[in-house]
């Protein structure tokens, strides 16, 4: 990434009210660490990872997060999650990349 991108992508993160952010964009964690006071950053592989992180959040009653990809394609690893979950949000950030906010419940 370039750091004009870099840039934005951090502004649009921190102007976010979602404390938790789960990726499947390895780079994205590293990316955010000067926000790593205020929220929180998880890599996914694929969805087992993620259901793991969903019902770690769901134990530690935190009840929304948001999940941010490049590609469309990384949705694919919310269908098979056990938790209930519901889309609150899905948007195109500033930055281009695409944010999904969920709550669980």
């Amino acid at each position: 990434m370039d750091k004009t991108r870099d840039k934005k992508l951090l502004q649009d993160i921190r102007k976010r009210p979602e404390s938790v952010f789960i990726t499947d964009s390895f780079w994205f964690p590293q990316e955010m660490a000067a926000l790593y006071d205020t929220k929180k950053f998880f890599f996914v592989k694929n969805g087992d990872n993620f259901e793991l992180i969903i019902e770690k959040l769901y134990k530690n009653r935190v009840n929304s997060f948001a999940y941010i990809t490049t590609e469309e394609g990384g949705e694919n690893k919310l269908h098979r999650l056990n938790r209930n979950i519901r889309e609150v949000e899905k948007t195109t950030i500033p930055s281009g990349f695409l944010l999904r906010s969920f709550i669980v419940y």
